[in-house]
């Protein structure tokens, strides 16, 4: 039992050290919220995609880090197909966190979809791109509807932040 909850454990280690590698912690000072690397990141992908700005700002969106997906998988107890269809999407590099948001209260939809949630899964590329991952939630997953990449430029901090 022990070997098989250590094996499960040791990938999701790894994602949420690689999630965490481009975050740098700062105090709450005005210059510093400038100098978060993850909001100048949101602030170039909302730059591609405006209509994620509403659910950025909205508090009823909720917005979920690698970290909150595997405190749900530790809270549930057991694999959930959903949770479990949106892990591979944070695999990878990128520059900043990747976020997932989830919205409701969208139109009526297809037969296919008994909810209105709808899932935006958003990151930057190492190369710069904005990526925006539409999903829909299905019966036993998270299915992909869209998924729209945005030729940008690649977000650093600038020299005065890096030598706080």
């Amino acid at each position: 039992m022990f070997s098989k909850v250590s094996a499960l454990s040791i990938p999701f280690l790894f994602i949420s050290l690689l999630s965490s590698y481009n975050t740098y912690a700062f105090s709450d000072s005005d210059e510093s919220r400038s100098c978060n690397i993850n909001q100048l990141v949101v602030k170039d992908i909302t730059s591609s995609y405006p209509e994620l700005i509403p659910y950025l700002k909205d508090d009823n969106s909720l917005r979920y880090s690698i970290d909150d997906l595997q405190k749900a998988l530790i809270i549930e107890g057991t694999e959930s197909s959903h949770l479990k269809s949106l892990l591979p999407l944070y695999s990878g590099a990128s520059q900043g966190e990747k976020m997932l948001l989830i919205v409701g209260g969208m139109e009526p939809l297809p037969p296919k979809y008994d909810n209105s949630f709808v899932g935006y899964f958003i990151y930057k590329k190492i190369d710069g791109s904005n990526v925006k991952i539409t999903l829909r939630r299905g019966t036993a997953s998270w299915d992909i509807v869209s998924k729209d990449i945005e030729r940008s430029k690649t977000v650093s901090l600038s020299k005065k932040c890096k030598h706080n």
